[in-house]
């Protein structure tokens, strides 16, 4: 059933994960492959990679260390040990990958294959991640906007395996996933809507359009519980946007708020 499930996922919303609900990580991937090569050009697979975890584990433990119950933060189990140390040693070791079991970490778990589908990213013959013209250096720009004056990358922190604990409080709010409502992070905001429901094009294929349809049934559902005056928790979001509408909904009623104002 699960195969079915991310099948009919996969086609309805193509390009988006439903693993983790971070859509800051749609613009922070490409920001890394770029800056790796811009800042540091790495010759060699491992050279980029060493270079690619490091940013990795800095913008995890920027999120946790701005707000430390922040949710969906790709290894967040490996992080929040290390930042009760860190705070302990006043230095901060980013020279550890997030998911252990992957060496690019959430982008090769969860994210390559999206971020190739929205035509962010692309692999070169050396095996390097690159970012995409287009959609992909726009999202990019707008993320280096965002944490380019941060003392992280002012100072060639990025380069260090080991920093001040300082470094990493001065420059967490810029780079926390949690940001993008920020009134700095306002271009990336709008970039990221027009990628999902493929506002910037004007000619969109069928991908695009399942996938905008997919997203605009998802906002009316969430809409529709607020006129009703009941808010979902985010753990629940399953039961609360799938089950109800689309397993109990009355074919008798034309609008789905009848029944999401009762979801029991």
């Amino acid at each position: 059933m699960s195969r079915v499930s991310f099948a009919i996922t996969d086609y309805l919303l193509k390009g988006i994960i439903t693993t983790t609900s971070r859509a800051r990580y749609y613009s922070f991937y490409p920001w890394a492959f770029w800056h790796i090569e811009a800042s540091e050009a790495p010759k060699r697979y491992a050279e980029f990679t060493s270079a690619f975890r490091r940013r990795e584990a800095f913008i995890a433990l920027a999120t946790l260390q701005q707000d430390s119950d922040s949710g969906s933060v790709v290894g967040a189990d490996a992080v929040r040990p290390r930042l009760g140390k860190y705070s302990e040693s006043k230095e901060v070791d980013t020279n550890f990958a997030v998911l252990p079991s992957n060496v690019m970490g959430g982008y090769g778990q969860y994210y390559g294959g999206s971020l190739y589908a929205l035509g962010l990213t692309h692999r070169t013959e050396d095996g390097i991640e690159r970012v995409a013209p287009g959609r992909g250096e726009a999202l990019t720009k707008a993320f280096d906007h965002s944490v380019a004056q941060t003392p992280y990358c002012k100072q060639n922190h990025f380069r260090e395996k080991l920093l001040p604990l300082d470094v990493l409080k001065k420059s967490a709010a810029q780079f926390s996933l949690d940001s993008l409502a920020e009134e700095r992070a306002t271009e990336e905001r709008e970039l990221l809507r027009n990628l999902f429901l493929s506002w910037d094009r004007h000619e969109i294929a069928d991908t695009d359009l399942l996938r905008r349809q997919t997203l605009g049934l998802i906002l009316h559902t969430v809409d529709e519980y607020g006129k009703a005056g009941f808010k979902p928790s985010s753990d629940s979001v399953d039961h609360y946007l799938v089950y109800p509408p689309y397993y109990y909904l009355d074919p008798a009623h034309s609008q789905a708020g009848n029944l999401i104002a009762a979801p029991n």
